[in-house]
């Protein structure tokens, strides 16, 4: 069962965009978290994360993990999945895990751009560092909310980004392909 005190942040902490969106998110969208939600702990989980990064750990509220083995326990224990990406390109895996995992996310524009989950019902989409913060924290205090949108995000990832759709698009190209011969 997750804790509704937990936001995580999963991605290689040395990659600049990573970096990037975890230390906005910790300037400008967190204080908005934690003073309606004091006792919130921010884990980032993340392999080689810089020196930036390891400093935020001296926050009480925040966790700054390392490699870990396997993400999918922290994201278990978390209520919710912040992608405050203000750079990105092409699919982001972290958003797709998160989501498989059943944990609901709140991502910026750029975070959805490959992905395109419909917002405010598979995932949640915010540019606003003020809307982007209501929206963790309304998933943090409304479970059933917090249910519906995990659950339809789920649902999303397993009719677009599995192995077996992969597969059927493939054998569509192949098919389509050959019958041009």
């Amino acid at each position: 069962k997750y804790d509704a005190k937990k936001i995580i942040f999963v991605g290689a902490m040395d990659y600049y965009a990573n970096v990037d969106a975890v230390v906005y998110f910790y300037q400008n969208i967190f204080p908005i978290i934690k003073k309606q939600i004091p006792e919130i702990k921010f884990y980032i989980v993340g392999n080689r994360p810089v020196k930036e990064i390891r400093k935020l750990g001296k926050d009480p509220n925040v966790v700054v993990t390392g490699f870990v083995e396997d993400t999918r326990p922290y994201l278990a224990n978390a209520s919710v999945c912040v992608v405050p990406l203000r750079m990105a390109r092409g699919v982001q895996n972290k958003i797709l895990e998160a989501m498989a995992c059943r944990i609901p996310v709140v991502t910026t524009s750029k975070g959805n751009e490959g992905i395109n989950a419909k917002r405010g019902k598979e995932i949640i989409v915010n540019d606003d560092p003020e809307e982007f913060a209501e929206s963790v924290i309304k998933l943090n205090l409304k479970e059933e909310y917090r249910d519906d949108i995990a659950g339809n995000g789920r649902q999303f990832v397993e009719k677009n980004f599995s192995w077996q759709k992969s597969m059927d698009d493939l054998e569509s190209i192949v098919t389509r392909e050959s019958n041009k011969e």
